[in-house]
């Protein structure tokens, strides 16, 4: 959830959604967005995949980004 609100708000869209691996649904293979208002550029990709790739390291029982 945090992964799609974060791609949703950093590309300005009315939605997002999670795209589970084929292979392992419990990985993410992708972020679908709905609509857009800016065209996710190289930048915005990199910073939620980067995001994607801090909240798959994360242990603990915290929150973290909500």
């Amino acid at each position: 959830m945090a992964l799609e609100d974060y791609a949703r708000e950093l590309a300005r869209a009315q939605g997002a959604e999670a795209i589970p691996a084929p292979d392992d649904p419990g990985r993410v293979a992708g972020v679908h967005l709905c609509a857009p208002a800016v065209r996710p550029g190289s930048a915005v990709v990199e910073d939620i995949e980067a995001f994607a790739r801090e909240m798959a390291e994360r242990t603990g029982g915290g929150l973290g980004w909500s």
